[in-house]
């Protein structure tokens, strides 16, 4: 039965609407009346245009926004954070970010997609096009009106998705372009200037922690026994060390090598530095590597003595356990090196999917979903390893002093319900509140310094643990009691205070 024309066309604008509601949301965008407005006018004039190339523009947007639809309603608009772990040349870890999205949300995205293909090429109206035109105009003046106050400033026009979608992908685009550019810029400039070295140590070691909370650790003071070793393991424990940047792309570089401004220089790292100074280096990661110049963890390692990947970042293999490092440690121990000895290692610790890090620890554990006991596993596998660790470095007889950090950390979502997770934003302090800690050969009793420290400074301290000063690089002593003064955070875009980030505690 056919309905009615009336009917039709009330039918029409109804369904207009609803997929302009549906693409303000799936862009990641607050789903304001002014927004789905502007967006309604904007889909209303395309297809009332009569031009092919601006009704095919129509469904293309429809479609892309189906497409983003998953990643927009759990993270927010497209900005540099999202687009860097979707374009990372790890595939395997773009998989996992993927696969870290509930299901629905794909479920949704499908069904929008299918709603906006039969709208554009099956429902069109074209029959009214100066309707369809008039009407269009109308939602966009009204809501160009609405926004009058907004358009008179940039924070403002970040409200309006019309105006925002495209400078945002465009800002994230080129920023992703210019830090692929900086891992290949010649570093012959860069090089360091070595002044002295008195190291205390034969062996320095940085375990590079992934995506773990300082406040799911019982040695933070978590009620679950997630860090058994930590717990009593000698050393100083720095409570409210905070990591420069919310993710790997952007967070290890920051670790690791000099920032000036808003650029890395990676060739100033702390591997290149050590080198200088007579240090034998080796980069050992459980993550991925695809090419010298094509990821910042590839990039830093080229400047090891010693490299060893795990993965080659075109395998889809994701479940190589951290442990492996542990045989590249024995052999670093081992070789007929002269000197002191830097070893950085990378570990795939507690990055999602936190089911795939475990091997039964999370039956230890209570919690409100499969994937929070997951998650407070895999802090005790780490804890585990990291035991191991401070094992083989007793067992060489060579003085030692190990560090673990944690790289950033990470946000609740669905939190209190069955399906709670934890995910990779830049919106909270925990995203970057992580764990640092320093164990030595020759430590005889275990402290708490409770201070904020900005993991901007690790590079100088690093230098300083190590004993090496160098030109330009101010000296920094992570046991100082006194606090980091007016921290800011990497979110993406530019610097954000960290003391204004919201809470997200366990």
């Amino acid at each position: 039965m056919q309905l009615p024309r009336q009917a039709r066309g009330a039918l029409y604008y109804i369904f207009a609407l609803l997929l302009s509601f549906a693409l303000v949301r799936a862009f990641g965008y607050h789903a304001k009346a002014n927004n789905i407005f502007n967006v309604l006018g904007l889909l209303l004039i395309l297809l009332g245009s009569g031009v092919s190339a601006l009704h095919a523009l129509a469904g293309a947007l429809l479609l892309l926004a189906a497409a983003y639809m998953p990643f927009g309603v759990v993270y927010g608009k497209p900005d540099f954070l999202v687009i860097s772990s979707l374009l990372q040349t790890n595939r395997s870890e773009s998989i996992e970010f993927i696969g870290q999205l509930p299901l629905p949300s794909f479920l949704w995205a499908a069904g929008f997609g299918a709603a906006g293909w039969f709208f554009v090429f099956r429902f069109n109206r074209t029959k009214r096009r100066k309707q369809l035109l008039l009407v269009g105009a109308a939602c966009l003046m009204l809501s160009l009106i609405a926004y009058s106050k907004q358009l008179r400033s940039v924070e403002g026009q970040k409200e309006i998705l019309a105006l925002d979608l495209p400078r945002s992908v465009a800002q994230a685009v080129q920023q992703y372009s210019q830090e692929q550019r900086a891992f290949g810029a010649n570093d012959a400039a860069q090089q360091w200037q070595v002044q002295d070295v008195d190291s205390k140590y034969r062996n320095y070691v940085i375990v590079l922690g992934e995506s773990v909370r300082r406040d799911y650790m019982s040695a933070y003071g978590y009620e679950q026994k997630t860090t058994p070793f930590a717990d009593q393991a000698n050393g100083v424990f720095i409570d409210g060390y905070v990591a420069p940047a919310p993710n790997t792309f952007t967070a290890v570089p920051r670790t690791l090598a000099e920032v000036r401004g808003d650029q890395v220089a990676y060739g100033r790292n702390l591997l290149a530095l050590a080198r200088q100074a007579g240090f034998h280096t080796y980069w050992l990661s459980n993550q991925g590597y695809v090419g010298e110049f094509d990821s910042p963890s590839s990039r830093l390692a080229s400047s090891a003595d010693v490299v060893h990947f795990t993965k080659l970042g075109s395998s889809l293999t994701n479940q190589v356990d951290d442990a492996i490092l542990l045989d590249k440690l024995a052999d670093g121990l081992q070789d007929n090196t002269s000197g002191k000895r830097l070893v950085v290692m990378h570990l795939m610790g507690s990055h999602p999917a936190f089911c795939d890090r475990v091997k039964g620890e999370e039956q230890h554990f209570t919690a409100s979903s499969a994937a929070m006991r997951c998650y407070l596993g895999s802090i005790k596998r780490t804890d585990s390893l990291l035991a191991s660790i401070h094992g083989a470095l007793r067992a060489s007889g060579q003085p030692f002093s190990l560090i673990y950090l944690g790289d950033h950390g990470l946000h609740h979502r669905d939190k209190g319900t069955p399906a709670m997770t934890l995910a990779h934003g830049n919106h909270t302090k925990q995203n970057y509140a992580v764990p640092f800690y320093i164990l030595s050969s020759d430590a005889t009793s275990r402290s708490h310094l409770k201070k904020e420290m900005s993991g901007s400074n690790f590079l100088k301290g690093a230098a300083n643990w190590m004993g090496i000063q160098a030109t330009g690089l101010p000296r920094y002593e992570f046991q100082a009691p006194t606090p980091d003064a007016g921290i800011q955070v990497f979110i993406g875009d530019g610097y954000k205070d960290y003391s204004s980030l919201l809470d997200d505690p366990a």
